[in-house]
């Protein structure tokens, strides 16, 4: 375990630049211990993914009372093409399944990924809590930016959306007077 999650720490913090923004030496600390002593019970699960000369993708779970959770992924921006994040986290949600586990929360991050993995039944949705006191201005400053992308992005998809009710409203209209006419030529 120690080994892997290693692995999975050097991915993130080459990723994110050594900027991360989760990742702190606090929080690899307590991850390698609670990892070392939940790994054997279930309680942590960290997908590898080897690329033949070490780690190209991994992902951390945490599990407990019939759910699972991903606490963190990262690829080799090198294989992005092979999709190595993405491999890791579809293999710890089939695990979880065959455990039968009935949720299984996608974790922190608004990436794009989990609009495809989503359903009607358990939509995606974000929550972030801010701070209040001296820092609450700060803090919504600093996601200004993140969060004016999300609702752009979230714009553009609802009038796609939009877009193709309109073209099957007006193809459905254009069946129904095809129809009618036909109808009626029959009927003289």
């Amino acid at each position: 375990f120690t080994a892997d999650l290693a692995s999975l720490i050097r991915l993130h913090h080459v990723r994110w630049a050594g900027n991360s923004l989760w990742l702190s030496p606090t929080v690899e600390i307590a991850l390698e211990r609670a990892g070392r002593e939940l790994i054997d019970s279930g309680g942590v699960r960290l997908w590898v993914l080897d690329g033949g000369q070490g780690a190209v993708g991994a992902t951390l779970f945490a599990a407990a009372g019939g759910e699972s959770c991903c606490l963190l992924t990262a690829y080799d921006r090198a294989w992005s093409a092979f999709g190595p994040g993405v491999a890791t986290i579809v293999a710890g949600i089939e695990e979880a399944f065959t455990r039968g586990e009935r949720l299984v929360d996608l974790g922190y991050g608004s990436f794009k990924y989990k609009r495809v993995m989503a359903n009607a039944s358990r939509p995606v949705a974000w929550l972030r809590l801010f701070p209040r006191g001296r820092s609450y201005p700060l803090a919504r400053a600093c996601w200004a930016p993140r969060l004016a992308r999300e609702h752009l992005f979230q714009m553009r998809v609802d009038l796609r959306a939009g877009q193709r009710v309109r073209e099957l409203r007006a193809r459905l209209r254009k069946r129904v007077t095809t129809e009618r006419s036909r109808d009626r030529g029959r009927g003289s």
